[in-house]
């Protein structure tokens, strides 16, 4: 319990770093583990998925109002250029492309990479995920250490 309310005051902390720096950040956030005895690997289930990522969007702006939810490309490219953070819900964007995604695949991972395609994104970072040669790989230490630090040089 202890774990998850660091997590929760941790990511709200960092939240709110990205916004104080100003640095444009699109957010991605897992959706809930989808009971696969609901139904095979299809369509339905991705839907799903995708549907618990948006949930859980909708949830983390709830909790910090500086972040909106973007949904379409137009939204998506506005938090960059605006130097904003916002939280990425999927599914719309997903479902309406006729860009090559494997749709079958809802992993944070993958829909990062397809989005950095998409808006033709230079840097990435992950926290807890691997995404190889595009960026750098950081735990939740890391991003607190790094938080540290810039607070000290001011």
């Amino acid at each position: 319990m202890d774990e998850i309310v660091f997590f929760k005051d941790a990511l709200k902390d960092f939240i709110n770093f990205l916004i104080s720096e100003k640095l444009p950040t699109i957010l991605i956030v897992p959706g809930n583990t989808v009971d696969l005895s609901l139904t095979r690997k299809s369509f339905a289930l991705t839907r799903l998925e995708l549907l618990s990522m948006d949930q859980n969007a909708w949830i983390l702006a709830e909790r910090n109002e500086k972040c909106q939810v973007v949904e379409t490309r137009t939204e998506l490219e506005w938090i960059i250029r605006n130097n904003k953070v916002g939280i990425w819900s999927p599914s719309r964007l997903i479902l309406s492309s006729t860009k090559d995604l494997d749709i079958r695949s809802t992993s944070v991972t993958d829909l990062a990479l397809w989005l950095v395609e998409q808006l033709d994104i230079k840097e990435i970072f992950s926290f807890g995920s691997t995404i190889g040669e595009m960026g750098v790989t950081l735990n939740l230490a890391d991003v607190l250490r790094f938080k540290n630090l810039c607070m000290k040089s001011k």
